[in-house]
């Protein structure tokens, strides 16, 4: 079976103005437990991605960057706003890509999620690395099954239990 992006993807969006604070924007992210926040312009148009890793290179803290720092001693910057920091332009596919072009794409451009748009290049969906690590234990769990249901079914057999029995 072949599947595409729409097939992975999640469709239910959750974007940020591009003038939000980073603060909003790591709230809203905590708030959905997502790790990407599609980033709208004054028009609405989606212009840009902001992750995880974006809100983590723009923390600041009075510790060296050397070292992990628990999260109370780590704050952004007041002024410090979307824009500055999120990802652009931002990386589409067609919702009737395959996705194992998709896999090949966001590893060579090395980002954790892509945006997904439809026939008329409206934005319908986004495929994250979290999508494809499910995708990815939902096939591990079916060949697991079909293993053991094929080893059951050996057992089963009047052929080996008559030979075993022999």
């Amino acid at each position: 079976m072949s599947y595409q992006a729409k097939d992975t993807m999640t469709n239910k969006l959750i974007t940020i103005d591009w003038k939000a604070s980073l603060t909003n924007a790591f709230e809203l992210m905590k708030k959905n437990s997502i790790r990407h926040l599609p980033v709208r312009n004054d028009d609405s148009v989606i212009v840009g991605m902001l992750s995880e890793r974006d809100l983590l290179r723009a923390m600041r803290s009075d510790y060296s960057k050397d070292h992990l720092v628990p999260a109370e001693y780590t704050q952004f910057s007041a002024e410090a706003v979307v824009r500055e920091y999120m990802n652009w332009p931002v990386k589409t596919v067609s919702k009737k890509e395959n996705l194992e072009q998709v896999v090949h794409k966001m590893l060579h451009d090395k980002i954790s999620s892509v945006l997904v748009v439809d026939e008329d290049q409206e934005l319908v969906g986004i495929i994250t690395t979290d999508d494809l690590i499910s995708l990815l234990l939902t096939f591990l769990r079916e060949d697991s099954e079909k293993k053991n249901m094929n080893v059951g079914n050996l057992f089963d057999s009047d052929w080996i239990q008559t030979t075993l029995l022999i």
